[in-house]
């Protein structure tokens, strides 16, 4: 008897049932459970998305898990919550992806900023999560479905990765004011070389759990509407008091990230030739540019 969960990190807001109720398998066969948690949107306030199927696939086969639209607010799961998304039974074995299919239906998906609701495209509706993901006794994969990076010009464009839960890594900390009291709603980064690699919202505890997250050192980066920037390795980051307000400019490309000594600060999509960062700490940055074909230009900007 066995069971494996994938929880979708896609940025969570249930009771967990029992797993072992899940686990309905036996000889061959074990129960999967899939959840769904998330890393927040900048500044956004609710992330609707809508998914219309989740598959196992390997070399033998392939295990429907769900089929039929399940619409789910992506913004709510973080800091650990998780709602479930599907649940079956598959053979025990390796498989090489986790499959999920987004609707293509228009106003399937929506992101809500400062309370005006704004329908999102979709790019490929078909998110391939790649394994291998060895299917044995007692297996639990968490999957990371980062929204932070996956929408970046009014176009959900997934963005997703994996990971065997038995092994998984998370960082636990609080971001803190210059009096140490906490900082709810600050923006929290896991990064290696100036690319995310999860991200988080603190709670009203000033708490952040980023993960699952590869080894090895990473730099954490929080930012917060009226403070300054602090990056550290963390546990604790002291996030300083400072002005904060847009950075908005032209370039041709698809999205634009916002550096600062080597620091992923913010992204931003670029629509008719326009983005705009909100809520930027004053000061001097790099601006990366990036197209279809990868990072096109840099050059310093200041707020």
């Amino acid at each position: 008897m066995r069971r494996l969960v994938v929880l979708a990190a896609l940025a969570a807001a249930c009771t967990e049932p029992d797993y072992w109720a899940l686990s309905v398998g036996s000889g061959g066969t074990t129960g999967v459970a899939i959840w769904i948690s998330d890393s927040p949107v900048d500044e956004a306030d609710e992330l609707f998305v809508t998914v219309e199927s989740v598959e196992l696939r390997g070399p033998g086969g392939s295990a429907v898990l769900s089929s039929g639209p399940r619409r789910i607010e992506l913004l709510s799961l973080r800091n650990g919550r998780r709602e479930l998304l599907a649940s079956g039974t598959v053979r025990k074995g390796s498989y090489d992806k986790i499959v999920l299919r987004l609707s293509s239906s228009r106003g399937a998906h929506h992101l809500t900023l400062d309370g005006a609701p704004r329908e999102l495209g979709i790019g490929d509706p078909v998110v391939e999560i790649d394994g291998p993901f060895a299917i044995g006794e007692d297996t639990d994969l968490l999957v990371d479905f980062n929204a932070r990076m996956s929408l970046l010009d009014g176009t959900l464009r997934p963005v997703c990765t994996a990971a065997d839960l038995a092994t998984a890594r998370f960082l636990d900390g609080v971001v803190v004011d210059e009096r140490g009291a906490p900082v709810a709603g600050a923006v929290v980064s896991a990064q290696r070389g100036g690319d995310e690699v999860c991200s988080g919202r603190t709670d009203a505890a000033g708490g952040y759990r980023l993960g699952p997250v590869p080894p090895g050192p990473l730099r954490i980066v929080a930012t917060a509407g009226g403070r300054g920037i602090a990056t550290g390795m963390g546990p604790v980051l002291v996030l300083p008091a400072g002005d904060t307000g847009v950075l908005a400019g032209h370039a041709t490309g698809s999205y634009v990230r916002l550096m600062q000594g080597g620091s992923l600060i913010a992204v931003a999509g670029i629509e008719n030739g326009a983005y705009a960062f909100r809520q930027v700490p004053s000061g001097s940055y790099e601006l990366e540019v990036w197209g279809a074909g990868g990072l096109l230009e840099v050059h310093p900007v200041d707020r």
